[in-house]
């Protein structure tokens, strides 16, 4: 982590970050996360079908759609024919995707609270920020329409906040309001510690930093 007054910029993985032994440090449990992303109008026909699946399945061939994910093809499970009733098309489908609850329009009602909050309220204390609810900003008749860009509930009721600007998710996640921090880049106030490691690592973690904090201005 690279930090400066009212910043801080997460590293990648480094080569130097590496132990020097198995023993070298003390191995922790990883934090639990989980994600959703929603396609509101689906993806192509067999986008999420693999190739060759195993009797258990185990996937052993993926298609040419999900070939970024095959550095952790043992890690994913892939489910099928999940659908429910409740939401069975426009607001209705995409207010109740992830609260899998009774929608109401004239009420403004998701059935509960989504799956996302729920998992937030019991792992969220280990993290940074318990939710980060991102969305892209609609356009056109229903860019207006709750039901329609909404996915994550806190309550029935009450949508999740979500963030449709890029710089302010960017602030959430590493700067504090209260540091008073200008509109400089956050990369030109971290750039002197991010000098001092360079001199301090090898030649491939030099390029790593340099793309890396390239690709965030």
């Amino acid at each position: 982590m690279l930090r400066a007054v009212g910043a801080a910029v997460a590293l990648p993985w480094l080569e130097a970050m590496q132990p020097l032994s198995a023993l070298a440090v003390t191995p922790k449990r990883p934090k639990l996360r989980v994600g959703y992303l929603y396609f509101p109008n689906g993806v192509a026909k067999g986008g999420w079908e693999p190739e060759k699946v195993g009797g258990d399945g185990e996937l052993l061939k993926l298609n040419k759609w999900m070939k970024d994910l095959e550095p952790f093809k043992e890690d994913i499970l892939v489910a099928r024919n999940i659908w429910t009733p409740r939401g069975n098309g426009h607001g209705a489908g995409t207010a109740t995707w992830l609260t899998g609850g009774s929608y109401s329009g004239s009420r403004v009602s998701a059935g509960g609270a989504s799956v996302d909050q729920i998992i937030a309220r019991q792992v969220g204390k280990d993290t940074m920020l318990p939710s980060l609810d991102m969305s892209m900003k609609g356009e056109g008749y229903f860019s207006n329409s709750l039901p329609r860009n909404t996915i994550s509930w806190v309550s029935e009721k009450l949508p999740a906040t979500r963030d449709t600007n890029p710089r302010t998710i960017y602030d959430r996640m590493f700067r504090k309001a209260s540091d008073g921090v200008t509109d400089k880049g956050v990369i030109d106030l971290v750039n002197g510690q991010a000098k001092s490691l360079k001199r301090r690592v090898g030649r491939i973690d030099q390029q790593k930093i340099d793309e890396y904090l390239e690709s965030l201005r």
